[in-house]
């Protein structure tokens, strides 16, 4: 029986689009699985991660390199975004900050559209959505602008970074959901963090490659039509991507795949709002996340006056994600061997603290080897808490929609980040005495001490994780029918 399942279950693990929602849906119904069911041998033999679990994962990956390089497109060269929309630098800044609170509107529509209509269609939805605010972006550049006559051109380009970054939920959200339907619990964490990282990751490359794509004001026009480009092409494999596995990966993935778990969006956020673990996180997770991304926003306005160029700055951004992306890739191993949730959270949240204390240190002229790197330790602890965080998220509110969670977390950042870039952008020095002008020590103090008393509270969640006990259950009971004698003779 068990041969057949694999051979099965190798026949059918191609990329054809035409198997997908059929098998899943037959093998669903033959299972009828909850958790807290006793599953014959037989059922759990099916239960098979397949290769094209990697293909979705380019799709999402792909989605949100390209919503990065929207994110940072004017703040990664500010001077010279100012200088092609003849505006000062708060206009440059509220490009990002439309990103972020174009995030906090449609959070919970993304979260309604995952459940509603599946994952494949979600970012199909936000891909499209995406390539018509890139596109509208670039149209923009054809518009004549003059310090007399700037707005025409500055609204349709905030139009379309509004419109742009509507679509951002749809792919932020997606790993988690995502990892829950195609990864066994072993493999959960490291596909949450690769899928996580991805929006962060192309920030890195926004930072490197818009500089060197924009070396002065007229070449703005060129590097908008880049990303318009960039978002034609991640929307590519979105479309040929599985919209189901055949079968599920494990038992929770069985109950996502059958509705089972996933109840309606509403009453997964009602239930969720009830949940105190579930805030205490929100609150650690989401002032985490705002700092990075106001961070990282801003890192070359806060290290332009010590006398850096766009180019070092962006080579400090680099370093962040870089990094970052080297500290996921080990919480999530670490995690997804261990399962010691908490205790990384425990670690990780303190000494982020001490790391933004650290910063307004080392902030001043010809120390790019300090600097670099207290960015260095600054990604790399930001990101190993990033896929943690989103799990627990999921964990602590099972067996209620995983979206759900994930939406509210994500939500919470971008909140966040909307009120530190717009709070950080009012305690640059501009004063006549400033040294030198236009810091921003004061906002670095602010974001050190925040940092530091919010790590105080990652010691007061405790909530026990709900899915991974649940699916120990599941193997106990599984195990127990398995070697409990037969009444038959």
């Amino acid at each position: 029986m068990k041969n057949y399942h694999e051979n099965n279950a190798f026949e059918r693990d191609n990329l054809s689009e035409n198997d997908n929602t059929t098998e899943a849906e037959n093998v669903v119904c033959k299972h009828d699985i909850t958790i807290g069911t006793t599953l014959s041998p037989e059922q759990l033999s099916e239960y098979v991660m397949y290769k094209r679990r990697w293909f979705g994962m380019l799709a999402i990956f792909m989605l949100n390199l390209s919503t990065g390089l929207v994110w940072l497109t004017f703040n990664a060269v500010p001077d010279l975004s100012a200088e092609w929309l003849h505006t000062g630098k708060s206009h440059v800044n509220l490009t990002v900050i439309l990103y972020f609170i174009a995030y906090i509107i449609m959070s919970s529509v993304s979260g309604y559209v995952f459940e509603k209509w599946g994952i494949k269609k979600a970012l199909i939805l936000g891909g499209a959505i995406n390539l018509v605010g890139t596109g509208m972006r670039y149209c923009a550049s054809f518009i004549d602008s003059s310090v007399d006559s700037f707005q025409p051109r500055l609204v349709v380009v905030l139009l379309g970074q509004f419109i742009a970054a509507s679509a951002q939920p749809f792919f932020l959200n997606a790993p988690p959901k995502f990892a829950a339907v195609w990864f066994s619990e072993s493999s959960r964490t490291i596909a949450t963090t690769i899928g996580s990282v991805s929006n962060p990751f192309a920030a890195a490359v926004a930072m490197i490659v818009i500089p060197a794509l924009c070396e002065q004001s007229s070449d703005m026009p060129f590097t908008l039509m880049i990303c318009a480009i960039v978002a034609a092409v991640a929307l590519v494999p979105a479309i040929f991507m599985p919209a189901l596995p055949p079968t599920p990966p494990s038992a929770s993935a069985a109950m996502s795949l059958a509705d089972a778990a996933d109840e309606p969006f509403w009453t997964a956020m009602t239930k969720i709002s009830k949940n105190l673990h579930f805030w205490i996180l929100f609150i650690v997770f989401s002032i985490y996340v705002a700092f990075f991304n106001a961070f990282s926003s801003l890192i070359n306005q806060i290290v332009i006056p010590y006398g850096y160029t766009d180019d070092e700055a962006g080579i400090f951004g680099a370093s962040l994600i870089v990094s970052g992306i080297i500290g996921a890739g080990i919480s999530g191993a670490v995690v997804d061997k261990t399962k010691k949730y908490h205790l990384v959270i425990r670690t990780c949240t303190p000494l982020l603290g001490l790391a933004y204390v650290g910063f307004i240190f080392v902030v001043r002229k010809d120390f790019i080897v300090g600097i670099g790197a207290v960015c260095c330790v600054i990604g790399l602890l930001s990101f190993a808490l990033l896929p943690v965080a989103l799990e627990l998220g999921i964990e602590c509110t099972f067996p209620v929609a995983s979206s759900a969670s994930t939406s509210l977390l994500w939500m919470g950042g971008q909140t966040f980040a909307v009120i530190f870039l717009v709070v950080g952008d009012r305690l640059r020095d501009e004063s006549p005495n400033a040294d030198p002008p236009e810091n921003m020590k004061t906002a670095l103090i602010c974001m050190g001490v925040v940092s530091c008393v919010t790590s105080i509270l990652c010691y007061l969640y405790n909530s026990p994780n709900y899915r991974l006990e649940a699916e120990k259950r599941q193997r106990e009971e599984q195990s127990s029918e398995i070697h409990r004698p037969s009444l038959l003779q």
